[in-house]
């Protein structure tokens, strides 16, 4: 098996900017964690529940052919999603009938997909590398691939990798995606943990296109740890819900500082994963944002690297964690395994 994700991440080149992005994300798209019932999110979850019955009640991961369809037809009929959650509501030709199956309507567009995909390789490295979601697509600029990898295949769980070539790790690349007419404001209709879903296969559309990956994932029983209430409870501020969320790293020798706004418990854990090689889940019961700062503290580096040295033990994150009122024991886990079966150099690079 190779390297885990977090030894790569903390002993390559310095991605600071990258790491405070996924921090955000995670932090803003982190699943089950408090969704308020608005009527912005009852139509979210109306769309939902009209895309799993499209797929017959499976789950996207059970149905991902489905899921990258029904999600954007309901989000294209929203007269008909209204009348599916109203049984009561008259048959009519244009939405849905008196049971609640929807009939067919207009469906515009091209669907979740990409209208445009650059990939280029960088002739010239940088120090530092961003990768972000952004308003009308993807952009990732001076990213090593092994870097991206977690993030467009990340399934709740930590990843490991075989079968990657070398080149992966070594060689940057820009790479600038153009989401096609209405997939942006489409996204926006639907609840987070189906846009992670979709986001998910739209990244490793990327992979497929730009670089002809195939691959699949397994996975495997794994030694993890758990994070939890300390003794005396939690020392960390409820975040203000008006005030943005967002995060920032710093790096030294032996020193990873990551001061976060609105973060999550699963996000906190997630972030813990970089430094413990290993899965770690949230159980702290915690449902709301908080701001924090975390302070991960090693030996340096061998290699001179900036960042907290990787630590399996689990003591730095252990220490850091104390100091918010948490802890850390150790546990069982499942961690995701991605095999790649290929992966080619983009053309002309």
């Amino acid at each position: 098996m190779n390297r885990p994700f977090a030894r790569i991440a903390l002993t390559a080149l310095v991605f600071s900017a990258a790491i405070s992005s996924v921090l955000v994300a995670a932090s803003q798209l982190a699943p089950g964690q408090g969704v308020p019932e608005t009527e912005e999110h009852k139509r979210m979850a109306a769309i939902s529940a009209q895309a799993r019955a499209q797929c017959d009640g499976k789950d996207p991961d059970a149905a991902p052919e489905c899921w990258m369809k029904a999600p954007w037809t309901a989000t294209q009929c929203p007269a008909a999603v209204a009348a599916s959650q109203n049984a009561n509501m008259n048959a009519d030709a244009t939405s849905a009938d008196a049971t609640g199956a929807a009939r067919p309507c207009e469906v515009t567009g091209d669907g979740f997909v990409w209208s445009a995909l650059s990939v280029k390789r960088r002739t010239v490295s940088e120090i530092r590398g961003t990768a972000n979601d952004v308003e009308d697509g993807y952009r990732a600029i001076n990213m090593p691939i092994r870097l991206l990898l977690p993030f467009f295949f990340y399934g709740g769980v930590m990843s490991d990798y075989k079968g990657v070539p070398d080149w992966v790790d070594r060689e940057r690349y820009d790479i600038d995606a153009k989401y096609a007419p209405g997939v942006a404001r489409a996204l926006a209709k639907l609840l987070p943990d189906d846009r992670v879903f979709v986001l998910r296969q739209l990244h490793q559309d990327i992979l497929r296109k730009g670089f002809n990956f195939v691959g699949h994932r397994e996975l495997v029983d794994v030694p993890a740890f758990d994070l939890v209430m300390g003794d005396n409870g939690p020392k960390i501020k409820a975040a203000n819900p008006n005030e943005p969320k967002g995060g920032q790293t710093w790096l030294g020798p032996g020193r990873t500082t990551i001061e976060a706004r609105g973060m999550t418990m699963v996000a906190l854990a997630q972030t813990l994963q970089q430094n413990t090689w290993s899965p770690v889940h949230d159980k702290t019961g915690l449902t709301g944002r908080y701001d924090l700062t975390l302070e991960l503290v090693t030996a340096a580096n061998a290699n001179g690297t900036p960042g907290a040295a990787p630590d399996p033990s689990g003591a730095a994150a252990a220490s850091a964690v104390g100091k918010l009122g948490l802890k850390l024991v150790p546990s069982r886990g499942v961690m995701q395994v991605l095999v790649v079966e290929s992966i080619d150099r983009p053309k002309g690079n």
